[in-house]
């Protein structure tokens, strides 16, 4: 998937296509400028903004791709340095049950903890 947020403005929005798709079959998402609930007090957005949140959305699925790559290599260190310092022992699953235990994925989680919930949000 290819996501871009098309040159030309679309009913008072942009359009999120997907480049990688046949053209009559391009359309993602249309960033507006009202809400679902055109009733609701100051509920416009301003043609910028909405091709602001257009962009974002576009780059949503390269962003979550590297959030997912930053978040690995950086479990994968701490769990190096757990294993050089602790040399836990037995299989494979007995040493990932330690892992999980220790203090020290407590921490790995509770500092990229933002970060790991984005992911899950993402992707659940």
């Amino acid at each position: 998937m290819r996501l871009e947020v098309q040159d030309e403005p679309v009913t008072g929005g942009y359009r999120i296509i997907d480049t990688e798709r046949h053209e009559g079959y391009q359309g993602v998402a249309t960033v507006t400028q009202r809400d679902a609930h055109p009733m609701v007090y100051d509920c416009l957005i301003s043609h910028d903004e909405a091709l602001e949140r257009a962009k974002v959305m576009a780059a949503a699925p390269d962003l979550l791709e590297a959030l997912k790559i930053i978040v690995n290599n950086a479990e994968q260190r701490v769990f190096e340095d757990w294993l050089v310092r602790m040399a836990p022992s037995g299989d494979c699953d007995s040493v990932q049950s330690q892992w999980l235990e220790s203090s020290d994925y407590d921490d790995f989680a509770s500092e990229w903890h933002l970060q790991i919930t984005a992911i899950a949000k993402a992707t659940a």
